[in-house]
């Protein structure tokens, strides 16, 4: 492994460019924002540098570049430059997005060689999925060159305010106006999440404390990334099936009960006896509105699918498991989605909340969250200067955060890459289950010869 050092070299804050901005109209959350605990997301792209010679003097003119681009996509998208104020609204949009610029000790490729999931840290400017402050800052950044030119783009995320979709959508605009193309710059909403879903001028303190719940447990928790090969995403697809014709159960829903199904096999390794099992999966509400709301609305436009299992009377095999995960989304696309809308709808959530708080009040249950970033096409991020190599996902999360399978397409997007986060016990017993290792492959090496053929 290649020891990882990185320097910071230098610290500033990115404002928008334009001074009207800070004029603005306060940005006023949703009920769904509301109720979304703040910790940081991420994402980090690795670019390499083709050139030969004045590697410093690339680097340094790209991420110039960069940090103008973003001041002026920051006019567009100014709610990710202020602050959020009583859970309620962000204003103060000239607060700015932090930057920090960073030097590595060592080559690009040496380091997708060679590299341990943790050290992904190194180029984040923040540490995901910790918890925040309220006013902690919305968005930022952190550029790290490699001692070839190589270089690291990361960026932490506020969920206060950024779910996948608002991520994608800002960085798209990021991209668009780093390359120039600012006429494909697609305008965002900041109205229709919070006409849709209104938010409270106050919560139940018990509400708020069991999203904490579900997000956060103290623990020693761990961030491991496996790959799904097409070949195996098939078998089991076919295994999901099992003599059903008429199924056609997704890549994404198949490896999602798969990865249920191996840690509720760990946590009965653990305690010796089976545990009730609750799964909750983000499912994107943008399109299942009524009416549908545009991809570029921003804040929280989503919200959990919960699937139960109670394995004392139910089958945990992988067609039963994708039949109650399927049940579970399905909610969404019925009337239900409907009946979160509008100023009743927070009565729908307390009913949720209430529900969950059942759930919750059964035998200590396991609790597991799924979420995928495959639509997103962070795999082809171009500010200007070629498409990343690979895109990870986060190093180590906070010493709070709970049980967490992120999915990211790879490069060729046959594959997909599962970031699973899980406390130390359960992840050792994974990490040597021969049902999983059969269709995983843990932390492959990105080689060389990969590298080059997608430059």
């Amino acid at each position: 492994m290649v020891r990882i050092d990185t320097e910071i070299v230098s610290r500033e804050i990115i404002k928008p460019s334009s001074p009207i901005v800070q004029h603005k109209k306060p940005y006023k959350l949703s009920l769904l924002d509301q109720l979304t605990p703040t910790t940081y997301s991420s994402i980090i792209f690795f670019y390499p540098n083709m050139n030969d010679v004045n590697s410093n003097s690339i680097t340094k003119t790209r991420t110039d570049h960069l940090k103008k681009s973003l001041s002026e996509t920051l006019n567009i998208y100014y709610p990710l430059s202020g602050r959020v104020k009583d859970n309620l609204f962000i204003d103060s949009f000239n607060e700015g997005v932090p930057s920090i610029e960073a030097q590595v000790n060592c080559c690009l490729f040496d380091f997708l060689k060679h590299f341990e999931i943790e050290s992904l840290n190194h180029f984040l400017p923040f540490q995901p999925y910790s918890k925040e402050d309220m006013n902690a800052p919305l968005m930022s950044i952190q550029v790290s060159r490699f001692t070839c030119g190589g270089m690291a783009v990361g960026f932490a995320a506020s969920h206060k305010l950024v779910d996948g979709a608002t991520f994608k959508a800002f960085l798209t605009a990021l991209t668009f106006i780093s390359r120039g193309d600012c006429n494909d710059v697609k305008q965002p909403d900041f109205e229709q999440a919070s006409l849709l879903f209104p938010p409270r001028n106050s919560l139940p303190l018990n509400h708020l404390s069991l999203m904490e719940t579900l997000w956060f447990t103290e623990g020693n928790y761990i961030t491991r990334r496996f790959v799904f090969n097409p070949k195996a995403i098939a078998m089991l697809r076919a295994k999901a099936k099992a003599g059903r014709p008429d199924a056609k159960p997704t890549r994404i829903q198949t490896l999602t009960c798969f990865i249920w199904k191996c840690c509720m096999a760990a946590s009965k390794a653990i305690s010796g006896s089976p545990k009730p099992s609750i799964l909750v999966e983000a499912v994107d509400l943008r399109s299942r509105t009524n009416p549908p709301i545009s991809d570029t609305s921003t804040g929280n436009v989503f919200w959990w699918a919960t699937a139960l299992v109670n394995p004392m009377g139910t089958k945990t095999e992988l067609p039963e498991l994708v039949n109650i995960l399927n049940e579970a989304t399905a909610l969404y696309d019925s009337d239900y989605t409907q009946t979160l809308q509008g100023e009743e709808g927070f009565k729908t959530m307390s009913e949720y909340c209430n529900q969950l708080e059942e759930l919750f009040s059964l035998e200590k249950p396991d609790i597991f969250a799924i979420t995928s970033w495959c639509h997103s096409g962070f795999t082809k991020t171009n500010f200007g200067w070629g498409e990343p190599i690979w895109a990870g996902h986060m190093g180590k999360a906070g010493s709070a955060f709970k049980n967490l399978t992120m999915f990211i397409e790879t490069k060729d997007r046959k594959g997909i890459e599962a970031w699973v986060t899980l406390d130390e016990e359960r992840m050792t017993i994974l990490e040597r289950d021969p049902e999983f290792l059969a269709f995983a492959s843990p932390n492959p090496k990105i080689y060389p010869l990969n590298i080059i053929s997608v430059l």
